[in-house]
């Protein structure tokens, strides 16, 4: 019995180790600048990147914040894992944000050791959310790019160690109810 509670332990532990929080750009913090003009900021457990001029974060003042690009055209955003690895794209709240311009498009490539393996292009307009599927899963990266202002917020993304953390609850959990329904 000690033995089942351990393994038990030891996977929930595993699955809530490898969870990463949705990058919100709640309150949001310092974003470093290095001397080629990238720009780069970490929360959740990932790093967002593109060029200095092209995005920045917004924060209403009352602890609400969001990311807005488009701005120049220059280059995509790209969202990794801070601490390298594989990752899935579960879903991201996104909307046009006015540059002047009209509303474009939003293009996400998802990419695994610099090929891409996903794609997907949407409307801008007004905030709403969008759910990816399998496909969205194992990326090394995931890039940003469109054809005119775009704001997004609540990025979720799990490093793919969560995926198999996740697995192996799920499994002990049939594990230990076959045991228990097993006659001795």
């Amino acid at each position: 019995m000690k033995l089942k509670l351990l393994a038990a332990s030891v996977l929930l532990g595993l699955a809530s180790a490898a969870q990463a929080a949705p990058v919100r750009f709640d309150n949001p913090g310092v974003i470093d600048i290095d001397a080629g003009n990238v720009a780069t900021y970490t929360e959740g457990g990932f790093t967002l990147s593109g060029q200095a001029a092209d995005y920045l974060l917004l924060d209403d003042g009352a602890g609400n914040g969001w990311l807005v690009g488009g701005f120049l055209g220059a280059g995509p955003l790209t969202l990794r894992p801070a601490a390298g690895g594989l990752f899935g794209l579960a879903s991201l709240d996104f909307g046009y944000f006015d540059l002047g311009d009209t509303p474009g498009e939003l293009a996400i490539t998802g990419l695994l050791d610099g090929q891409q393996v996903a794609m997907q292009t949407l409307a801008l307009g007004a905030m709403t959310t969008t759910q990816f599927d399998s496909q969205w899963l194992g990326l090394s990266e995931v890039r940003f790019s469109a054809t005119s202002g775009f704001q997004l917020d609540n990025i979720s993304a799990v490093p793919e160690p969560g995926s198999v953390a996740l697995l192996a609850v799920g499994l002990g959990g049939l594990w230990v109810s076959r045991r228990r329904s097993t006659p001795a």
